[in-house]
């Protein structure tokens, strides 16, 4: 099986990062934050990038589907 990943990066890889990049969460460690907060941003970013790859992977099989009516 390919990994969802692969499917959201090969064909969404703009939209995926303007995802990424509007959420702030995978910004660098902010000025003043603490060690513990920064820890926590970054695994919600890691959950946020899984939803995505998994949003995406699924955008392009629906699409996949729309090409093929005869299904």
């Amino acid at each position: 099986k390919i990994s969802p990943r692969f499917f959201a990066e090969y064909y969404y890889f703009n939209e995926l990062q303007n995802e990424m990049n509007e959420s702030g969460l995978f910004e660098e460690r902010r000025k003043g934050e603490k060690k513990e907060d920064y820890r926590l941003r970054k695994e919600k970013a890691e959950v946020f990038r899984k939803e995505l790859y998994e949003k995406y992977h699924r955008l392009h099989l629906e699409e996949l589907d729309k090409e093929e009516p005869d299904k």
